[in-house]
């Protein structure tokens, strides 16, 4: 269900309503059931954009192979890697 605790306008809540009865007459499903199936969409929504946002935050790997750059071809096999 839709957190009653935000104040909205009359017309606000009817907007909603009249989004939610739509999505329900569309598909087919009681108004409570597109309620919480619009709330499952907007949820996933917004963790796609968190998840987005912490995926380029994060630091990605370098291929420089360390610090000083990427062992020569002759160096000793301690020394690759």
């Amino acid at each position: 269900m839709m957190a009653r605790s935000k104040v909205r306008s009359l017309a606000a809540r009817y907007r909603e309503h009249r989004r939610v009865f739509e999505y329900a007459l569309d598909k087919g499903i009681t108004p409570k059931e597109a309620e919480a199936e619009l709330e499952r969409k907007a949820a996933r929504e917004r963790w796609e954009r968190i998840r987005d946002r912490l995926e380029a935050a994060q630091v990605q790997p370098t291929t420089s192979g360390g610090p000083h750059g990427p062992a020569p071809s002759d160096a000793a096999w301690m020394m690759r890697d």
